[in-house]
């Protein structure tokens, strides 16, 4: 699989407190400074004091607020990266040169396609006809199991239900659920965090969506995605 390099070297820093979605404090050699969170998720298992967290400097020409961004979460011996963007990155390049099997066959693709109300992450066209994906951020383990999502996701139904229409039209549609940490032997859509989401799921597979997850792979300088897990639906 390709593995995405990480910058080198990452910083080590204790969490204080997250402040909204997006950013928080964390402290730094005794400084406390501000730190951007690319990932609406809660979080709640990951963002604590007992934790490591793992910084990548923020660039000093982009006038940022933040002068970090969290990259991972150490939990013990187990690195989870909490990037949200990071899953579409490793997806691209995994498909692009062809390392996932299940998606092989297709002439091209095309990255953040418009359909109807919704921005997909992936259109692939081939002689037989084009293949639609939406990439979802798992963080969150239970007991080796992968659960999305941890809070609502508006936007994650809205895609599915895309995904549904598209695949009611004849065309061939796929949810895929990176599991950013090496820990999880499945994953299973959780009902109790959003109902909605677990709702337009369960009708997009009746309709033909497809819905695979993979574990990936996490060192402190590189990630990959390392192997398909099965998807535990209701």
């Amino acid at each position: 699989m390709r593995r995405m390099k990480l910058y080198q070297p990452l910083l080590e820093a204790k969490f204080v407190e997250r402040l909204n979605r997006f950013a928080a404090v964390m402290e730094i050699d005794k400084e406390q400074m501000l730190v951007h969170i690319a990932n609406s998720g809660r979080l709640g298992e990951l963002l604590t004091s007992d934790n490591t967290m793992y910084l990548t400097p923020a660039d000093p020409t982009s006038n940022r607020k933040t002068a970090y961004d969290l990259t991972l979460v150490g939990i013990g011996d187990v690195l989870v990266s909490v990037d949200a963007r990071t899953p579409n990155a490793l997806l691209a390049e995994s498909l692009l040169e062809g390392c996932l099997e299940k998606f092989n066959g297709y002439a091209s693709m095309t990255r953040e396609v418009t359909i109807r109300d919704s921005r997909l992450d992936f259109r692939l066209a081939g002689p037989d006809g084009d293949c639609y994906i939406e990439a979802k951020s798992v963080t969150l383990v239970e007991d080796r199991i992968a659960i999305f999502p941890d809070a609502p996701t508006v936007r994650g139904a809205k895609h599915v239900r895309t995904l549904t229409a598209l695949a009611s039209e004849g065309h061939r549609a796929a949810a895929v659920f990176v599991v950013q940490r090496p820990d999880a032997s499945a994953l299973r859509p959780d009902a109790d965090s959003d109902p909605t989401f677990h709702e337009a799921l369960t009708r997009a597979v009746t309709t033909g969506v497809e819905v695979h997850a993979y574990n990936c792979r996490v060192s402190r300088s590189e990630i990959w995605i390392n192997e398909p897990v099965p998807v535990l639906l209701d």
